[in-house]
């Protein structure tokens, strides 16, 4: 991959923006050393990128500790590579990636394996600081690429986020720190009035949480502050906002729904009313 950014780079008064002939097909030499590459940069660049330290992360069952290839049985650290891959690095050499309408997208069965996404990721991030990454952020697949959209939040500042795509980020279980501050990162900067609502014209609350939520929300709130006494402070509300947001973000793709309103089951401050609010939430909701 390094070999095909890099021999784009040398070239790109020329390159980045015109076209190259693509070969008919490649020789299964070249297919071979397409794959040795693959296996040897990703590697290396997983390496650079930290994966020597000695580091503690929460296993599947238990803490674990060490380098990344001590942290995980062999086989859960094997990257498949699919015929993905190989068309966009063809792609990238022989297309005028600056032109919208040669842009890659994925042909036959669309998935897309964990080294196909990692190297879009990385090809991302190698190009990141030109004209070019700042057109393909737009664009599939780069623009619903859950990894680039974590790691580089601002490039997506503008853009409406997709809600449609129910996704689940971190379903799996595989979490780390690290996710935890860029997942913060990319929040924050969404919730600072600078993200997708700016790019609409509206704040967040109307982009994410609909007004029928919202007021089932409210409706909630004064049923429990009325016949429990429950205490909700403006400050309280904010933070309950937020939580909303983020259960929405990590399980439905952002837009705040009925569901999620189950998180004022935890508004209490004692034991007696979080008793209450476990049984009394669900009753107002009609579970």
């Amino acid at each position: 991959m390094r070999y095909f950014v890099e021999y784009r780079r040398r070239r790109c008064c020329r390159s980045w923006y015109g076209s190259d002939p693509r070969p008919n097909c490649l020789s299964p030499d070249t297919v071979e050393l397409v794959k040795q590459s693959l296996a040897t940069g990703c590697s290396d660049l997983l390496v650079r990128a930290g994966g020597w330290r000695r580091e503690r992360f929460i296993g599947e069952r238990n803490i674990v500790a060490g380098r990344l290839w001590e942290r995980r049985e062999p086989q859960m650290l094997g990257l498949s590579f699919s015929e993905h891959s190989l068309e966009f690095l063809i792609w990238l050499t022989a297309a005028n990636v600056s032109e919208p309408k040669q842009r890659w997208r994925p042909t036959g069965d669309n998935s897309l394996t964990l080294g196909d996404q990692l190297l879009l990721f990385l090809t991302y991030q190698a190009l990141r600081n030109t004209e070019i990454a700042s057109r393909w952020c737009k664009l599939a697949p780069f623009r619903d690429h859950g990894l680039c959209l974590l790691a580089f939040a601002d490039d997506w500042g503008e853009q409406k986020v997709d809600r449609t795509l129910n996704r689940k980020p971190w379903v799996e279980g595989h979490c780390s720190l690290d996710d935890i501050v860029r997942a913060n990162r990319y929040l924050t900067f969404q919730f600072s009035g600078q993200g997708a609502a700016a790019a609409n014209g509206q704040n967040d609350r109307e982009l994410f949480f609909p007004a029928e939520v919202f007021r089932e929300f409210q409706r909630l709130v004064k049923t429990l502050v009325r016949e429990d006494r429950i205490f909700v402070s403006d400050r309280k509300l904010v933070k309950l906002y937020k939580l909303f947001r983020v259960r929405a973000w990590l399980l439905s793709g952002g837009t705040v729904s009925r569901d999620d309103l189950r998180l004022l089951a935890h508004l209490g401050e004692t034991h007696a009313e979080m008793a209450l609010l476990r049984d009394k939430v669900p009753l107002l909701l009609g579970e």
